[in-house]
């Protein structure tokens, strides 16, 4: 079982590392925060991209941390890539520096 979150069977219940691994996470990533496996109730491995009805780029999650982005053009190609384009790699945490909060 995932010993942080809400106790599911997920990839964070495969972490190697005793729960001190999580406090360590929160440690490198200072000033800001780990957000990641370990610490949340999903196991997704990707970024989740939210449009409207238009198509347009709303939001951009991952897991539940809604993440920075912004949209920009190709000027060459079709700007379009298929499944074999993409990295057979996984997200399985992001570092988060939170907005200051004002008085």
């Amino acid at each position: 079982m995932c010993t942080r979150g809400h106790g599911h069977d997920g990839p964070c219940a495969a972490w190697p590392i005793d729960g001190d691994g999580w406090t360590l996470k929160q440690q490198l990533a200072a000033p800001g925060r780990y957000y990641g496996d370990g610490g949340t109730i999903h196991g997704s491995t990707w970024l989740d991209v939210e449009v409207d009805g238009d198509g347009q780029v709303v939001a951009v999650w991952f897991r539940c941390q809604m993440l920075p982005w912004r949209v920009f053009r190709r000027t060459g190609g079709d700007g379009r890539y298929g499944p074999e384009d993409m990295s057979p790699c996984q997200l399985t945490g992001v570092e988060v520096r939170d907005p200051e909060r004002q008085p």
